[in-house]
């Protein structure tokens, strides 16, 4: 995905929010499973975008079943790394962190520079409603992050919003 994006430049957030979707579908199914599996270096150098619009998300050689109260190796990229697992203590909100992170990137082509705060997306034409999303998937606690259930609703509510309503929240 880093080299899509080097070659043809940020995504318009029509084509992000089919890959969040792609994505937030992968992390339900692996959060769901018991216990739940993380794949805890969920970034966009681990995502193949296909001509078709597909994502598959790869490596999964970090992956780890969720341990409550064990301590974990320490694995993945600072950009993209929440607090928790920078403390050794990854958890599902942890791959959502990651998540936001990487849809980040895809709209504005940065990585974030400091841990839970997303780059400006002056210039972008991003919808307030996407930004609030991204916004709480990369805060900094993770209580308060939504698990990939409710991402993935929030996410299907964004893409069939009517597009009026959609362009009148567009940052600037």
């Amino acid at each position: 995905m880093r080299e899509y994006l080097r070659l043809h430049g940020q995504l318009k957030e029509s084509e992000v929010l089919d890959i969040s979707i792609q994505l937030a579908e992968v992390l339900n199914y692996l959060h769901h499973h018991n216990p739940a599996i993380l794949h805890r270096d969920f970034t966009p150098d681990n995502l193949i975008y296909s001509s078709d619009g597909k994502v598959t998300v790869i490596d999964f050689g970090a992956a780890n079943v969720y341990n409550t109260g064990k301590t974990a190796t320490l694995i993945g990229k600072q950009s993209y790394m929440p607090p928790e697992q920078l403390r050794g203590q990854p958890r599902p909100a942890s791959d959502i962190y990651s998540l936001g992170a990487t849809l980040s990137y895809l709209l504005v082509g940065k990585d974030l520079a400091s841990m839970g705060k997303l780059p400006s997306f002056a210039g972008c034409a991003v919808s307030g409603d996407l930004v609030d999303l991204l916004q709480d998937c990369t805060t900094f606690d993770w209580e308060n992050r939504p698990n990939a259930e409710t991402l993935l609703q929030r996410l299907k509510g964004l893409q069939t919003r009517p597009a009026n309503r959609a362009a009148a929240k567009l940052v600037q």
